[in-house]
């Protein structure tokens, strides 16, 4: 993002409204009065989702906001497919170019039984890039529409 209104606050904002893969990937502001939220994925085989096939529930995640640094934690709960871990996104300065980066970090030890928590990891380290581009994809339109120049 190199548009005269690229702003690390400005992207800040769309990051903050994309906080996490909502139900359709609308919109979905960081959950200001603490509340988990619902997050949602396409199919496990989809490689380039659509908005509309963000619709499988995926369990709830616990959301941090610093507006410092406009960095949004999203904490998996026991209900997450792939607990347990976290995904951190912020809005950081390269050179001219502003870009949202995301890192996951997580153990994946839920069911305690290997070969399913193997799988859940394998699934999560395909899965989990597809899913916060989609976001990222959808964090840019709204960026656009939003500060865009005219």
């Amino acid at each position: 993002m190199t548009q005269s209104n690229c702003t690390l606050a400005n992207v800040g904002d769309a990051v903050y409204n994309f906080s996490y893969p909502n139900l359709r990937l609308r919109p979905a502001p960081f959950a200001e009065d603490g509340r988990p939220v619902v997050v949602f994925g396409p199919g496990l085989f989809d490689e380039n989702p659509e908005p509309s096939d963000f619709t499988i529930p995926g369990g709830r995640v616990a959301q941090t906001f610093d507006r410092n640094t406009f960095t949004i934690v999203n904490t998996t709960l026991q209900d997450h497919v792939f607990c347990c871990g976290t995904t951190t996104r912020l809005p950081v300065l390269i050179g001219n170019r502003i870009y949202v980066k995301t890192v996951g970090v997580g153990t994946h030890g839920l069911t305690g039984i290997a070969f399913i928590d193997k799988t859940l990891r394998l699934l999560n380290q395909r899965q989990g890039p597809i899913i916060f581009r989609s976001l990222d994809v959808q964090a840019k339109s709204y960026f656009d529409r939003r500060y865009g120049d005219p």
